[in-house]
């Protein structure tokens, strides 16, 4: 059957979360949009004001992408004075990594010098590779000209140097006008900029490229065939890749796929207790299916629900109630603005299809317990992932999720499976767009850590700082900031609680964010945080984002409306004519811990700053050297096509590591296990959870760096049986494969 062109450009925008408007009965499209209209030429104009003031950025932002150099764009772009600072204060980093503060006294160029100094940088070999340029703050004309902050980001290269340029520009406009009718900045202050800066060869190298003619995720990371290496499942395009050494060969999985649809969700474990991981799938319109592995994989997936599931999205496997085996949670989503409908309220919605934690009978057959579990109340989140995990310490598992539209739910287990809402006396700040989380032990306490991802906006601070909104809404208002924050860190607290990381505010602006990955990379004992960023990249890097927080927040509510779902199509037709991104061209970040208490970018000095719109984020050590590496999906096109990039980790270290590889038993699992480390520099706490990041699951593979340090002490590993299991005086620079 041949599609139409807009129902496939229709379908794809609503799975990529495009904005429609709302719930206003049967009046037409055309009213919609003369009311849309009026808000903006009232509620809204001073964010209509600075639209037209970033215009110029905008194009000059989409004029260095399309350029074949840099330079001549920069050259044509209109202002009367700029300021450039002078080097402050430096700060070295491991790696030779120099972070480089200019401030006060300032010089002052007019546009020839500034000409010439392009002219002078391009001759000493500094190219301009990428760059973001996002309208951060401003400030209407009243007693004086109108002001307004860029935040930038440039990525420089330079032979075998690399550069990031940062901060904000502080913009003075003035009331002239190119020929194009974008307003021209009077004064442009780039004094208090940091350069962050190494030379050197790139740490991670393109090792391939995995495609299909359809999408890949989810990613599942597993070592099926026992010789020591992680294959990988990719379940969308229902294909296992053999892992050859680092080499990546495909065939088919499943000999019986399910009937209706692709997967969208899948999660491997040993659910039947005979020591072979079996797996998990699902997706829209499906029941999930089991297939056995002690069957190979080619034997029709058993029903485990008694109901198709509408959108499964996350899933989670864990023994809940102590008898040994293992549970199931899974979460759905709901796509917003299909139908016409909205989630409602967009920081609270609790509108989508119903989660499902199912208990195990040992046989991999599962019984409904939500209700008597204690997850009716907020079962119907819009979630993208969640994780069973011991977060308070006392060595049951309990419940994360993390939802779209309304952040993170934190539910305590009391040990039998039974679960209390502890969220808003656990954490001070759980409101965000929640898409994907990891955790880890960033400040070395012994106790779980957790990065929860969510969606950074540029807009909504800037309505922020303009003190905007429509007054019948106070609480949109309100929670504006909140759910716009970005990313946060959480770190678990001996009275188990979990407090707001000091360290947050430099992990958080990654802008709209999907899978992370959290490892050691660089083998020196700490953890980095990469971070996979883009949602809709489209011809122009003028930014739909305005309409979301100005118009669709505020109108429309959980039921279809069948006179708003005509807008939408309208509205979408008109968008994608434009060809208008929604938070487009964003790049992928790599934060160097530095000990945990603070972190640095530094994606583009590594080479892994990739500008497609990234999605699954999967760590894993490809070729079984002691460096993880990573995968990186790219979505693309209309219908959607996924490829995923494995770039492997050549980072220039000699320090130390010692891997684990934990190996089930029959009616033990490693999903679960608590692995912990010790040598004379300290104890280290790695987990074995699923549910993390985005349509993703690590391998029960781990890895510990060491730093410089040659001994270690012991590795001991909690199983969720509580059997132990202990090795001595293990030897470095090697994997350890331990069992129950």
């Amino acid at each position: 059957m041949v599609i139409p062109p807009m129902l496939k450009l229709l379908s794809t925008l609503i799975v990529l979360s495009l904005a429609a408007p709302h719930h206003l009965g049967a009046q037409g499209a055309a009213t919609i949009r003369q009311q849309r209209l009026e808000l903006d030429r009232t509620v809204w104009s001073d964010e209509r004001r600075a639209q037209q003031y970033e215009a110029v950025f905008v194009s000059l932002w989409d004029r260095l992408r399309a350029a074949q150099e840099a330079r001549s764009v920069l050259a044509a772009f209109p202002f009367d004075q700029l300021l450039l600072g002078s080097p402050q204060d430096s700060i070295k980093h491991d790696w030779d990594i120099i972070e480089t503060h200019y401030g006060s006294p300032p010089r002052t160029l007019d546009h020839g010098q500034w000409s010439a100094l392009l002219e002078q940088w391009e001759n000493e070999g500094f190219v301009l590779e990428q760059s973001e340029w996002h309208h951060k703050q401003f400030v209407p004309a009243e007693d004086g000209p109108p002001r307004s902050l860029i935040d930038l980001k440039l990525h420089v290269k330079n032979y075998d140097r690399r550069l990031i340029v940062s901060g904000d520009l502080s913009v003075t406009w003035s009331e002239q006008q190119d020929e194009t009718g974008h307003y021209i900045p009077a004064t442009i202050d780039a004094s208090n900029l940091t350069l962050t800066e190494r030379r050197g060869a790139s740490a991670f190298t393109s090792s391939a490229v995995l495609a299909d003619d359809t999408a890949l995720s989810p990613l599942i990371a597993a070592d099926l065939d026992n010789d020591g290496l992680d294959d990988l499942l990719a379940l969308g395009a229902n294909l296992l890749y053999h892992n050859q050494g680092g080499r990546f060969a495909p065939e088919p999985l499943l000999a019986y796929p399910p009937p209706i649809g692709r997967i969208e969700v899948a999660l491997l474990a040993d659910f039947t207790g005979d020591g072979a991981p079996d797996l998990i799938v699902g997706g829209p319109g499906q029941l999930l299916g089991l297939y056995e592995g002690g069957k190979g994989f080619d034997q029709p997936g058993l029903a485990i629900a008694t109901r198709p599931l509408q959108y499964p999205e996350a899933m989670s496997a864990g023994d809940i109630d102590g008898d040994g085996d293992l549970d199931l949670w899974v979460g759905q989503y709901r796509l917003p603005y299909r139908e016409g409908q909205m989630p409602t309220p967009y920081y609270d919605a609790n509108d989508g299809y119903p989660a499902y934690l199912l208990s195990n009978d040992g046989r991999g057959r599962f019984t409904d317990i939500t209700t008597r579990a204690g997850l009716e109340a907020k079962r119907k989140r819009r979630t993208y992932s969640g994780s069973l995990a011991d977060l308070d310490g006392d060595d049951d598992l309990d419940l994360l999720v993390v939802s779209d539209f309304a952040g993170i739910d934190l539910y305590y287990n009391d040990g039998t499976g039974t679960f209390a809402d502890v969220t808003a006396r656990t954490v001070s700040e759980a409101s965000t767009f929640g898409m994907s989380h990891v955790f880890g032990d960033y400040n070395a306490d012994g106790r779980l850590d957790m990065y929860v991802v969510g969606m950074s906006s540029t807009t909504a601070r800037r309505l922020d700082y303009l003190n905007l909104g429509r007054e019948e809404y106070p609480e949109h208002h309100q929670q504006r900031q909140a759910m716009g924050f970005g990313n946060r860190l959480y770190l678990g607290r001996e009275d188990a609680q979990f407090s707001i990381a000091p360290s947050t505010e430099q992990v958080a602006r990654t802008g709209w964010s999907w899978g992370v990955a959290s490892a050691d990379f660089d083998n020196d004992g700490d953890d980095e945080i990469y971070v996979a960023n883009g949602h809709l990249s489209g011809e122009t890097a003028q930014d739909y984002c305005t309409t979301f927080w100005t118009h669709d927040i505020y109108t429309g509510g959980s039921e279809p409306d069948p006179q708003i779902a005509e807008f939408f199509d309208e509205m979408i037709a008109d968008w994608h004519n434009a060809g208008i991104s929604w938070n487009g061209f964003e790049h992928n970040k790599l934060y160097l811990s530095g000990e945990g208490r603070s972190f640095v970018e530094i994606g583009y000095l590594m080479d892994v700053a990739f500008e497609f719109d990234a999605r699954t984020v999967l760590d894993m050590d490809i070729d079984a050297d002691g460096r993880m590496d990573l995968l990186v999906s790219e979505w693309s096109g209309t219908p959607r096509r996924e490829q995923v990039h494995v770039l492997r980790n050549v980072w220039p270290s000699d320090n130390n590591w010692l891997g684990v590889r934990l190996q089930g038993a029959a009616g033990i699992s490693p999903i679960g296990a608590r692995i912990t480390l010790r040598s004379s520099q300290g104890t280290k706490t790695q987990w074995v959870y699923t549910g993390e990041s985005f349509d993703a699951q690590r391998s029960p593979t781990r890895l510990f760096g060491l730093g410089p340090g040659e001994q270690v002490e012991a590795v001991e590993v909690q199983w969720p049986s509580g059997k132990v299991t202990t090795l001595s005086d293990p030897q470095i620079n090697r994997y350890h494969e331990l069992t129950p």
